[in-house]
């Protein structure tokens, strides 16, 4: 699927086994991530164990169908469905011992009220949540991340639904406004922290 630039890159649905992979590359594409790095201060802990917690907790999203590669798994986009942004319990519990590997025990109640402030502002109205949008460092620049995103845009379109995401740099937040995504709100995760900004994409 063709976008700015990139000609030969097919994007597709995760397969299930490719869970582990999907988790490591978002990791990796978040090395340098301010509110990352927020969350999870010490960068060599967050290294070695934040790929395993993406991918236990980004599988359900796959098993869904709403996660999208590329062969090779050098990026991916992690959607969740209109009414199903937040995660049942049970799912999200396999991720949760790696997480707290990732952040530090020290650090979880921070981990958390940061988790709680991006969740208090989501909107309520029915739309397609682009929860993690990553790209390899190697693949970046080329366009993959559009094209990541490009199938559930096409899909809001054709079913008349707005987007929302997240997006904590200038520079992913230039992409999604390529993309027809408005800023909404800058926040706080907690005191000290780097902005997140809110933003959202109309139906239509």
């Amino acid at each position: 699927m063709p976008a700015d630039g990139v000609t030969d890159v097919q994007v597709r649905p995760a397969r299930p086994d490719e869970w582990r992979a999907v988790g490591e590359v978002l990791a990796r594409s978040f090395w340098d991530d301010p509110c990352w790095a927020w969350v999870c201060p010490d960068a060599a802990r967050m290294r070695r164990h934040l790929g395993l917690a993406l991918g236990r907790a980004v599988r359900p999203r796959i098993a869904h169908g709403w996660v999208w590669t590329a062969d090779g798994v050098p990026g991916a986009a992690v959607w969740a469905a209109p009414g199903r942004w937040k995660q049942p319990l049970r799912e999200g519990l396999p991720a949760l011992p790696a997480f707290v590997r990732a952040i530090g025990v020290r650090d979880v109640p921070r981990a958390l009220r940061a988790f709680a402030a991006m969740e208090h502002g989501h909107p309520r109205e029915e739309h397609w949540y682009l929860e993690i949008l990553g790209v390899h460092p190697d693949h970046q620049g080329r366009g993959l991340g559009s094209a990541l995103m490009q199938p559930v845009l096409d899909r809001c379109r054709t079913e008349g639904l707005p987007a929302y995401l997240e997006s904590s740099t200038d520079r992913s937040a230039l992409l999604y406004r390529r993309h027809g995504f408005e800023e909404t709100e800058r926040f706080p995760m907690g005191p000290g922290s780097p902005p997140q900004r809110r933003m959202w994409r109309p139906a239509g």
